[in-house]
């Protein structure tokens, strides 16, 4: 076993729960920055973990203590010289000849498949960051008619104004009137350019609780001018709880699902152009999205085709908004599929996890055991 461990670089331990007495290995030694011959107890190993991983440590080996099951987590190790490391580890009970049961199990270094995640979560993001510039340039004729509507009706409101101060005696509660609808159009404008910023904005990842009705509204202020073309429907069922994810990317993810659902619908009758947005609860911990159309449908042997990078139905689509939408999805911990519609048309749906009662949430991501 020691030759075999040390080949593999694999670092051995065995504990005893009652005495404290610990053996480690040499390649666990030197992974822990312990010396060869030196005694090491458990309390020498918990100080050179991280101090952002230990309480959560700590708490399941207590767990599986307790109920006498494996144990098996990811945490990062913060060396006396400082370095950082992230390790893999994995234990059990294990009864030996005389009824003496011990903790044994091993350890090991992860760190550059880390580093390789972190970059391709990276590399991920820039992909989705130049999918929402894409998908902008996409919808720039539409938002620019959109903001077209209140400039002009300020610029009309502005020299309706102009001309009721020429006039004598002036009109002042007519000119007030006019001044209150050009504030509102300006209104429309600052939330209309808002909504454009949050989409092209670049900024780092931050899972916060989101009110889908809400993030729902902004993406339909983003896609209202091709929406107009099609009767759009927003179901909501009473009482949906908050859910946890980046903002921006669940607008993205909505914004990807309604272009691709009104470009289905826009070429058929006009009966049959509809789209409807629903959203729901999918079981006590998840919500689900469902965005239907009544469009062709998908052939179904490409229900999963069209997740797959550069595969599109369309000829000037590029391939990239159902697979970054799937990334973006199960980053958050949810799925994304499709399916066909009974009476014709394809649902796309997506879930995302919904906030517990106590609002509290947890670490998304690879550092959970």
């Amino acid at each position: 076993m020691e030759l075999a461990t040390g080949a593999g670089e694999l670092g051995l331990w065995s504990r005893d729960p009652g005495g404290g007495d610990l053996w480690l290995n040499a390649p666990m030694r030197a992974l822990f920055g312990f010396e060869k011959g030196v005694a090491v107890r458990f309390e020498d190993v918990l100080a050179r973990v991280h101090p952002d991983d230990r309480a959560r440590m700590v708490s399941e080996l207590t767990r599986s203590h307790a109920h006498d099951s494996p144990f098996e987590g990811e945490f990062r190790l913060l060396l006396q010289d400082g370095t950082e490391r992230w390790v893999l580890g994995k234990g059990r009970a294990v009864i030996g000849p005389g009824a003496e049961t011990r903790r044994m199990g091993v350890v090991l270094d992860i760190t550059l498949r880390k580093k390789a995640e972190a970059e391709l979560r990276r590399n991920r993001d820039e992909l989705a960051h130049v999918s929402r510039l894409t998908t902008m340039g996409e919808l720039a004729a539409s938002l620019a008619h959109e903001l077209n509507q209140p400039l002009a009706a300020m610029l009309s409101n502005a020299q309706a104004a102009r001309q009721f101060l020429a006039r004598k005696p002036t009109d002042l509660d007519e000119v007030r009137e006019i001044l209150d609808d050009v504030v509102a159009e300006n209104g429309r404008v600052s939330e209309i350019i808002r909504r454009m910023r949050g989409m092209a904005r670049k900024e780092p990842p931050d899972f916060i609780p989101l009110d889908l009705d809400e993030t729902i509204g902004d993406v339909l202020g983003l896609v209202h001018g091709d929406a107009r073309k099609v009767r759009l429907t927003v179901e909501l069922v009473p009482g949906l709880p908050p859910v946890r994810g980046v903002r921006v990317q669940i607008q993205q993810v909505l914004v990807n699902l309604l272009l691709n659902a009104i470009a289905a619908v826009k070429d058929f009758p006009r009966e049959r152009q509809t789209v409807v947005v629903r959203a729901e609860p999918d079981s006590q911990a998840m919500v689900r999205v469902t965005v239907t159309d009544r469009g062709p449908g998908l052939v179904a042997e490409l229900l999963e085709d069209v997740f797959k990078p550069f595969f599109t139905t369309k000829r000037e689509g590029l391939g990239l908004g159902l697979p970054i939408s799937r990334s973006i999805v199960e980053t958050h911990g949810g799925r994304l599929w499709a399916v066909n519609n009974d009476g014709g048309g394809a649902s796309f749906c997506f879930t995302i996890p919904a906030l517990p009662a106590n609002g509290q949430t947890s670490e998304h991501g690879g550092s959970q055991a």
